[in-house]
């Protein structure tokens, strides 16, 4: 490797992951919007387009990435740089004295650039190390010198426009005058929505995790349990599997839907439990709802269960290629209407994938499609006077021949959990 002041070259580029980014797409689209360069700003999408992933924390990540520095007037952020040219280089911005790390963990990026805060004071080193040089470039001032060294400063840029404060913004403007700035949150997004095979393996396992979380976890609740001791031993399963916690909805319902019990609240026999489960490996994220009964359940509720499962059924056969997301809301839709049912929510589903919410989103308003290779959510969330609330989702990966399940932890028949 090469490293010169804040800039560094790799001598390899290749981490030990394969690529989940699927560039032949990404640059067909960036010549079709006339773009140069993309320039990434949220931790997803820099992890997209140069493998350098600091969205979710695990023990090989950098804690800063988590830290926020705002009295300081200042935050840690990461950049990525992906020109439309492949002979170009790909770029990343990361912290000073993380360059080293980046480059032994891997990265796709050709060049490695750091910013940092220059040190108040130069202090013997006979013991102590400082990783402050003594001159300073901010973020800002780093992705200005990698446009520059990428030839692009008159360039049509893309850019997160909702990632990039104002000020930062016009401070880019000022640097660059010349380059005409064109916001790419969407167009990233609808990328992505697609999974590249890399991709399907990483949610494949991250799903295959939260099963095991559910198989271990769930058969084992018993009365006085609460949801915080279930929750404990979430995390004990989440992590001994390699996982990382994301988001957890343990919810043991009343029919008072605006009761929000407390997490040390004893269950008691009889109570429907709802577990919407959000764990990542390897960055990518899973949603994963399932609804249990303590004990039989409350007269006329396995009807019910029984009817929105028959809606999900439908819904899940009627994923397939082509097929407005639009439109399956409303079937679904009609279905429950006939039961006097509706969603408690402007929607039934969503896709996932580095974010828990992605494309393709199934509302009654949306414009998507579905398309091989997505990786759509079924959600269905309900709430009755009778019961309270209940949710139980299902991810899929969108193939020729329809919708594959994903979530495999039995959902079709209400589960009840015995209380002897």
């Amino acid at each position: 490797m090469h490293r010169q002041e804040n800039f560094l070259r790799l001598e390899t580029t290749t981490p030990q992951n394969q690529r989940v980014c699927d560039e032949p797409r990404l640059r067909q689209a960036m010549q079709q919007n006339g773009i140069d360069l993309i320039v990434a700003r949220s931790k997803t999408n820099v992890g997209y387009l140069t493998g350098h992933f600091t969205s979710t924390w695990h023990w090989d990540s950098a804690i800063l990435h988590f830290m926020q520095m705002e009295y300081e007037g200042w935050d840690y952020v990461v950049y990525g740089g992906f020109p439309a040219d492949p002979d170009k280089d790909i770029f990343l911005l990361e912290y000073n004295h993380r360059l080293e790390a980046v480059s032994r963990q891997g990265t796709w990026a050709d060049v490695v650039y750091g910013y940092y805060r220059g040190g108040k004071y130069r202090p013997s080193e006979t013991r102590c190390t400082n990783f402050e040089p003594s001159w300073q470039k901010t973020a800002t001032d780093v992705l200005v010198q990698a446009i520059l060294e990428s030839g692009y400063e008159r360039g049509r840029i893309g850019i997160e426009l909702n990632q990039v404060s104002h000020s930062v913004f016009d401070r880019l403007r000022n640097a660059l005058p010349h380059v005409e700035w064109v916001d790419v949150w969407d167009l990233l997004l609808r990328i992505r929505a697609i999974k590249t095979p890399e991709e399907i393996r990483r949610l494949r396992e991250a799903f295959r995790v939260a099963t095991q979380v559910y198989e271990a976890v769930i058969p084992s609740i018993r009365p006085g349990d609460t949801p915080r001791s279930i929750f404990l031993r979430q995390l004990q399963e989440i992590y001994s599997r390699g996982g990382t916690f994301l988001a957890n909805h343990i919810c043991f319902a009343s029919p008072d839907i605006a009761d929000s019990p407390p997490p040390d609240k004893p269950i008691e026999a009889g109570q429907i439990g709802t577990f919407d489960l959000c764990i990542a490996t390897q960055d990518y994220q899973t949603d994963y709802g399932r609804v249990v009964c303590l004990g039989s359940p409350p007269d006329g509720f396995r009807e019910v269960y029984d009817i929105v499962m028959q809606a999900m059924e439908w819904a899940i056969g009627r994923v397939e290629p082509g097929r407005r997301a639009a439109d399956l809301f409303w079937e679904c839709t009609h279905f429950l209407e006939k039961y006097n049912l509706c969603f408690a929510m402007g929607f039934c589903g969503h896709g996932t994938g580095l974010d828990v919410h992605e494309y393709p989103f199934i509302n009654p308003h949306s414009e998507d499609q579905f398309e091989i290779g997505m990786t759509p959510v079924l959600e269905f969330y309900l709430e009755l006077k009778e019961y309270g609330c209940f949710l139980v989702e299902n991810c899929g990966i969108v193939t020729e021949n329809g919708f594959e399940n994903l979530c495999t932890f039995p959902y079709r028949e209400l589960m009840v959990i015995p209380v002897s």
